[in-house]
């Protein structure tokens, strides 16, 4: 049986708990990471069970434990209790901290600028599980109430909500989905401001579905086969935009390719014309097979 840490005290602590975001998330937003790990899979699936790879933290049952990733405080929940995991080999996780699920909250991502102001003395981001001097407690659930307000994760909800539905049709459907004229005016208001400093791109979720299926399970640059499955057992590949969206390229089939993590990221880091001049016949060819 695992051993299950308690203790008590009057007065809770709070802590920053980093997240390797490239580790566990990799190509997701801090945005898409509230949605679909804070407020669906934790709560949902995991019960409040906050898994962690290398230390735990030592602490107090309640303390407010602070949630950052990429170099922002994305969400922040109450603990319940510390769970120490009898390590097995080949066990990726050493244990897990218990939230309280219904005090899991995500709000706009607090940058290491607004809470300097408050905690001088978190001098950077890191890996470090800071402690919080519990005098800072009050002025920090202020920032979060702030960061709060008028934050509207609905257009990401329901895109994401869009894409599980997409995932399950048929190549045919699919086709239909894609050259459904109301679909095609939604897909073209590709830009749609979120309360923060970054621009949200929506993307259609149907063409990522059918670009994926069309591919047969192998990279639209490499011609190498997915290097694993997905949770359900599907070849993983990730979209790509020959002409990314934040340099005005558009959310169409001919401009969508799917490709194997290593040959996204090279397209995102080197991004070459010789590389390009392939996807854009791969995306002609994805866009003559939508029209059959």
């Amino acid at each position: 049986m695992p051993n299950t840490k308690t203790s008590s005290g009057f007065e809770p602590e709070v802590r920053i708990i980093p997240m390797s975001g490239k580790k566990e998330f990799p190509n997701k937003t801090n945005r898409e990471i509230q949605l679909e790990y804070f407020l669906d899979e934790l709560i949902n699936v995991r019960n409040g069970a906050f898994l962690y790879a290398s230390k735990g933290i030592d602490t107090t049952p309640n303390s407010l434990l602070l949630f950052q990733i990429n170099n922002e405080i994305v969400a922040c929940a109450r603990l319940k209790d510390i769970e120490v995991f009898q390590i097995q080999q080949g066990s990726k996780y050493k244990g897990a901290l218990h939230l309280q699920p219904g005090s899991i909250q995500v709000f706009k991502p607090i940058t290491h600028g607004e809470f300097v102001k408050i905690c001088p003395y978190v001098k950077k981001f890191n890996h470090a599980k800071y402690k919080i001097k519990t005098s800072d407690l009050s002025s920090i659930k202020k920032l979060i109430k702030e960061n709060s307000k008028k934050y509207d994760l609905s257009l990401l909800s329901e895109q994401i909500s869009i894409e599980k539905v997409a995932e399950n049709i048929d190549l045919c459907e699919l086709k239909k989905r894609i050259n459904n004229p109301l679909n095609s005016k939604k897909t073209r208001t590709r830009k749609t401001t979120v309360p923060s400093e970054t621009t949200h791109y929506y993307r259609n979720p149907f063409i990522k579905a059918f670009v994926i299926k069309v591919s047969s399970g192998k990279c639209q640059l490499c011609d190498e086969v997915a290097p694993f499955d997905n949770m359900n057992g599907q070849p993983y590949l990730e979209v790509h935009h020959i002409e990314w969206l934040s340099r005005n390229g558009v959310d169409e089939v001919k401009n969508v390719v799917a490709l194997c993590p290593n040959c996204h990221r090279k397209m995102h880091i080197l991004d070459l014309d010789i590389d390009k001049s392939v996807l854009k016949d791969k995306g002609k060819e994805n866009y003559i097979e939508s029209q059959k």
